[in-house]
């Protein structure tokens, strides 16, 4: 059973239907499987979204500067045109609040989109524990950031369950090295889904292991298939994200999406390409500002 926000802004047919599909309420989405207790996703902007599990309020990849605060990431290939390209939703400050923790996938070198100056300020006001890739240690604290590092392939304690970070490859070849370390995580917390976010990556031998032999209940897919003005995508193409889904053993929510001025696939082009591969049960496309609920099967 899944439960849709009404969406204010008009929508292609598809992507209509992915959002029509089973709608009981207008403020909530909800996903049924064999679990214990439900977990809460609610997605704010790009990767911005916060994981409200028990008492725990999770805050990913904190970009929370207004429309247009950050350079163009693409000037030739794309429209120069300021990032952040949307605002965050109208609800953003009563979902911050009672934030528990943060996880960052990547921030350095540039990568503001997943943390970016009044993202980083606002954890460093909140004094909030930020879980993060070890090599980012140092540019976090810097920040006045208290910071949690964590090894790639590692597992460690994650308040009742652990967490596990999953390297994730930012692009092909040399651009991909250029773009600089960054992972996703494997979460596991007690009775309730495991939960895999894949960061900012392409199609990986890593990243097939983790859906294969891990089983994730879901996945939070990185969607945009952002570019830069040369070279090829820096995240997934749409035949690597048909493939994501496909392997994917549970439910993906696709992020990522229309908030940034290099990310040039969109939500009807993903919904589209999901539908033509008969995989759109599969897949949840939230709007900004949206909630999801992981629930139980009884």
């Amino acid at each position: 059973m899944k439960h849709h926000q009404h969406i204010s802004r008009p929508c292609q047919p598809v992507l209509q239907s992915f959002r029509n599909e089973n709608t009981h309420r207008e403020d909530m989405k909800m996903v049924m499987f064999g679990g214990v207790n439900p977990v809460n996703i609610h997605f704010l902007r790009n990767a911005t979204l916060i994981i409200e599990s028990g008492v725990q309020r999770i805050l990913l990849d904190p970009m929370l500067g207004k429309r247009g605060t950050l350079p163009p990431y693409a000037f030739f290939r794309r429209r120069p045109q300021m990032n952040p390209t949307v605002d965050l939703p109208e609800n953003v400050d009563g979902a911050l609040e009672g934030v528990t923790a943060v996880l960052i996938t990547h921030c350095r070198w540039g990568h503001f989109d997943h943390l970016d100056p009044a993202g980083w300020r606002w954890v460093a006001q909140k004094g909030l524990p930020v879980y993060s890739h070890r090599l980012d240690k140092r540019y976090l604290r810097r920040r006045h950031l208290h910071t949690i590092p964590l090894t790639p392939g590692v597992t460690a304690p994650f308040f009742m369950g652990k967490i596990t970070p999953i390297t994730a490859v930012h692009g092909y070849g040399l651009v991909g090295k250029l773009m600089g370390p960054g992972v996703g995580y494997f979460i596991e917390l007690p009775d309730e889904p495991t939960l895999y976010i894949s960061g900012d990556t392409v199609l990986t031998p890593e990243v097939r292991r983790v859906l294969e032999e891990l089983r994730p209940d879901v996945a939070m897919l990185a969607a945009g298939t952002a570019v830069l003005d040369v070279g090829r995508p820096i995240l997934m193409p749409l035949p690597e994200l048909v493939e994501f889904i496909r392997l994917a053993p549970g439910q993906v929510i696709a992020t990522h999406l229309e908030a940034l001025n290099h990310c040039r696939t969109t939500r009807q082009e993903l919904a589209t390409a999901v539908a033509a591969a008969n995989l759109q049960h599969k897949l949840i496309i939230p709007a900004d500002g949206e909630r999801i609920t992981l629930n139980e099967t009884s």
